[in-house]
């Protein structure tokens, strides 16, 4: 059972079920908090409930970065991938959670890049970012619903 309390100037939802681990999460409005407790009570009695908590605290900045660390440094092209990480790094799209990163975000961030760069080093940074994207949630357990650079349509080359 759910416990659903005043918190502050919002409302805290708290669910312990044996067997999993304590959900704790805080809403704006008492509807918003029951149907959050609803829905995921529900899920966890079914077997499918699925916890966001570490795509919500971890940034895509420290993904490429781990990527980088571990996998790139092992392929023969390390130097020149480890170079087009660390300009994704500085720019923007890295400062937001996993959790926070969508199509859209994508979609303006491949945008942005069009006044400066060409298609083909455009589609190179959104497959280092889905492919970062895929192995954190493969290989490093990091749970997401899908990969948001995967719906992302690559650009096509300009003669």
């Amino acid at each position: 059972m759910a416990t659903i309390r005043k918190h502050y100037n919002s409302w805290q939802v708290i669910i312990r079920k044996k067997g999993h681990p304590h959900i704790y999460k805080t809403f704006a409005s008492y509807s918003l908090a029951t149907q959050y407790a609803v829905e995921s009570e529900r899920a966890i009695a079914k077997g499918i409930f699925q916890d966001m908590s570490e795509a919500n605290q971890t940034k895509l900045k420290d993904v490429l970065a781990r990527y980088r660390d571990n996998v790139t440094v092992d392929k023969k092209g390390a130097k020149q991938e480890s170079y087009k990480i660390n300009k994704l790094i500085r720019n923007k799209i890295a400062n937001y959670s996993l959790a926070r990163i969508t199509p859209m975000k994508i979609a303006q961030f491949r945008d942005t890049l069009k006044e400066f760069s060409k298609p083909a080093t455009i589609n190179k940074y959104i497959t280092l970012i889905s492919v970062a994207i895929r192995t954190a949630i493969n290989e490093w357990g990091i749970y997401l619903p899908t990969n948001p650079a995967d719906k992302i349509k690559r650009l096509s080359r300009v003669y």
